[in-house]
């Protein structure tokens, strides 16, 4: 199955509309799988607003247990089964209230490499 092609509507309904927030020490959004079971193996993206995030600045945590964005790979690769939700944490920044683009990029064992880009908004403070 390895190279098929999801398409873009389907990768935006990954994302959980309305999740992306500041927290005390980041800023944090959602996705969930409604589709079928992957694993992540790389990540290779993740921007917000236009501004990219290293890995070495993320957190994916997923039913109570959270990894390290720098540690995804062949070895250690992330989970994502059908009916699964992960949140993921941008260390040390936060985001200005209002509309954000979103562009989340990963390499999966099953699929290739599948993009998700969305709009969302950080509310007021």
């Amino acid at each position: 199955m390895f190279g098929m092609q999801i398409p873009g509507f389907m990768l935006k309904q990954m994302y959980r509309h309305g999740s992306l927030c500041n927290q005390q020490d980041c800023f944090e959004f959602g996705v969930h799988n409604p589709f079928m079971d992957a694993t992540i193996v790389t990540v290779k993206e993740l921007s917000v607003g236009g501004k990219t995030y290293g890995l070495e600045e993320l957190e994916f945590t997923q039913g109570g247990v959270t990894q390290p964005g720098s540690s995804v790979s062949e070895d250690t690769p992330v989970a994502f089964s059908k009916g699964d939700a992960v949140a993921i944490r941008v260390k040390g920044h936060h985001l200005a209230p209002g509309e954000h683009t979103l562009t989340l990029e990963v390499h999966t064992e099953e699929f290739g490499t599948i993009r998700i880009e969305v709009q969302d908004s950080v509310g007021p403070a």
